[in-house]
Formats: structure tokens, sequence, C-alpha cells
């Protein structure tokens, strides 16, 4: 059928207005082309200039398709993620407060999780190396990137393992106290170094200790 001169069904249930073309529902005076005063409930998806807002993955959330990409909110988690991953993004536990990024199940205020790369790295701005941080199999690693920060070097400036034995190779330390667990490699210089039961293998004093070295001071 047609209404000439719009529709009103019991004046603002739902009403068509014909001179502007919109259409309202709870409203006599729609202003946009769907205009809707009080709440509604949608079965499934709905689709808004191209994109999807949806309620999926056992909660509601926005959805763009092109980017693949969205936010959802579901049993105390807000999300902003990869669509078809969600351990692709930053998760937060709104009961804890806890941030994971790349991971759906963060244990701490903020945890950082990769199994293939860095967790974190220091940029100063571009032109410059930055510096990376990584658990490993449960090693710390202490590393420089390319300047591009797409690698980080074949060896690393510092490494922790899980018993806590500390590994620096190339490096010039200045004033470290150790009392266990210390092993550098390669050309490494020491200065004002206090150890405490410690042992060497083919160290000589030419290059360990050139000036100070004794048996006072280097083996206990």
């Amino acid at each position: 059928s047609t209404f000439a001169g719009g529709l009103a069904v019991e004046t603002s249930g739902l009403v068509y207005d014909f001179s502007s073309g919109n259409v309202g529902i709870g409203t006599a005076g729609p202003t946009v082309a769907l205009d809707v005063v009080g709440a509604g409930k949608f079965s499934s998806g709905i689709t808004v200039a191209g994109n999807n807002i949806v309620s999926s993955l056992s909660g509601g959330g926005f959805y763009h398709s092109t980017a693949n990409a969205g936010m959802y909110g579901v049993s105390g988690t807000l999300a902003i993620t990869n669509w078809d991953d969600t351990t692709k993004g930053i998760t937060i536990k709104t009961a804890t407060g806890n941030v994971g990024i790349g991971t759906t199940t963060p244990t701490w205020l903020l945890n950082p999780t990769s199994a293939t790369g860095a967790q974190l790295a220091l940029s100063s701005g571009a032109g410059f190396s930055q510096w990376a941080f990584r658990n490993a199999g449960g090693n710390l690693y202490f590393a420089t990137t390319t300047v591009a920060g797409t690698a980080t070097s074949s060896v690393s400036a510092l490494a922790i393992n899980s018993n806590g034995l500390l590994t620096v190779n190339s490096a010039s330390i200045t004033g470290l106290t150790t009392t266990t667990n210390l092993l550098a490699n390669a050309s490494s210089t020491f200065q004002n170094f206090t150890a405490v039961n410690s042992t060497s293998t083919n160290a000589t004093t030419t290059n360990l200790f050139s000036t100070t070295a004794s048996s006072t001071n280097l083996f206990s």
C-alpha cells in the first residue's frame, strides 16, 4: 500500500516522515534516516558503512572487516585484537587491571608475550638501534637491533639464565661485584672487580687485571 503524506503508528511508535524520508521508532520527529529513541536488540550482527558491528566471540564488539580487527568485551575482559586470532592484540582484565599484549591471560600488571621474538624494545627515535629484551625458554637476553629494528644482534650483549648465571659478551665492566655465577666471554675488560670464592680458566695477568691482579684479591 502507498501512504501519501507519511505514516504514524500510535503517534510516535513508528513514524515515516514523508518530507525527509526519515523513519522514527519511539519518536514523532526523526532527524536521521533511522532514528530510534530507546533500547534496541539484535539477534545477530549488523553492518555499518561496510563494517560489521557484531555480537560474537561470546560477547559484543565492533569489527572492521577491512583491517580484520576490532574490540570486544566478555566475562571481565576487554580486548582490542585481530578477529581471527585473539592472542594477537591487547587484553585488559577488568577485575585485576592486568594488561596482556600477545596473550589473553595476563598474570601481571603488564604482561607482553611472544614465543618468537623480543617482548620489549626501547627506542630513542629513527636512525638508531633499539635495545631489545627477550625471555626465551626462561633465559633473559639483552641485545641491540638493526637500525630498522627488524632483527637483533646475533650475540646478545648480556644474558641471565634461569639459575641466575650472568653471561657478558665483549663487554667492559667497571665496578662489578659478584659472589657467584659470572661468566665473561671474548674480549672482556674488568676494572675494580671483587670476587669471592672464584676460579679461573686460561686467565693471565696480561689480559685480566694487567695492573692490579694478585693472588690476594683474585682468588680467596
